[in-house]
């Protein structure tokens, strides 16, 4: 991380700068920020589904993006300041029981078809709403696992999870429901989905199968989803802008308040005692 180099964890200014961002704590604690990276995977796979429902061989084309863009401005907008606060949907907790999926599901079926709906030339129809079903089932999939809490453990810097007693069935059904997504994503011709469900399996397998410890989640939570976003900017390119500004932003906040390097692809190896 550049700003780890530049201004190291025991260097002078360090302080200066974790005084700074200490101030954003109820900011970060309200807003989850780390939330939007879901919601923006929700709403573009949308319209990547609509572009390519216009023309399934539209791959790297920014054609769309002064409606796409401004529209996922709107739709974040609306999820933050409205449907959060009101606890209508709160997509930081994970879905534990039928009526919390249920709402997630809705709600990943409205944002998903909103998305197509800006991206596509065409009208709604029943192609879109069949179209959503492997995308449903694939983000039920990776939800599920945020069933498992995850807490920073500030002494040690480093992650724990706080309970493992619904280890098994929590993995088993983000499995089961990330498997079916990839079937009815190859039945339903549909190449994005079908492959990021395909790749993102074994994450939940392996953390099934091997004895507790907190990487296989961390793995298991974070892959599935960036190799999502990745795949969904290959046809909605632009969508890396706001990526990377948010990644970015977040490893800063993280790495001058807590001194750790978050988010990240690396995960803690350190064997539970």
């Amino acid at each position: 991380m550049l700003v780890a180099r530049l201004i190291p964890f025991t260097g002078k200014s360090y302080k200066k700068y974790s005084e700074c961002s200490a101030k954003y704590d109820a900011c970060i604690d309200s807003k989850n920020p780390l939330q939007l990276f879901g919601l923006w995977g929700i709403i573009v796979s949308g319209m990547s589904f609509g572009v390519a429902f216009s023309d399934r061989y539209s791959y790297w084309s920014n054609s769309g993006w002064m409606l796409e863009g401004p529209m996922l401005i709107v739709l974040t907008a609306i999820y933050i300041l409205l449907l959060r606060p009101r606890k209508i949907i709160d997509i930081t907790v994970a879905p534990n029981n039928l009526t919390s999926s249920v709402k997630f599901s809705v709600f990943s079926i409205i944002m998903f078809v909103i998305g197509a709906m800006v991206s596509s030339t065409h009208t709604l129809n029943m192609t879109i709403f069949l179209g959503v079903i492997p995308y449903v089932l694939s983000f039920l999939g990776g939800a599920f696992i945020f069933a498992l809490p995850i807490q920073l453990n500030g002494k040690k810097g480093v992650w724990d999870v706080s309970n493992w007693h619904q280890k098994k069935s929590v993995l088993m059904q983000s499995f089961i429901l990330m498997l079916s997504g990839m079937l009815s994503g190859f039945y339903l011709d549909d190449p994005i989905i079908s492959t990021v469900s395909m790749i993102a399996l074994p994450f939940p397998l392996i953390a099934y199968l091997y004895p507790a410890h907190i990487r296989h989640i961390q793995r298991a939570r974070f892959f599935p989803m960036f190799i999502l976003l990745m795949f969904l900017s290959v046809r909605i390119p632009w969508f890396l802008i706001p990526l990377a500004v948010l990644f970015f932003l977040l490893r800063t906040f993280y790495y001058f308040r807590y001194g750790i390097i978050y988010p990240s692809f690396g995960v803690d190896h350190e064997e539970i005692t």
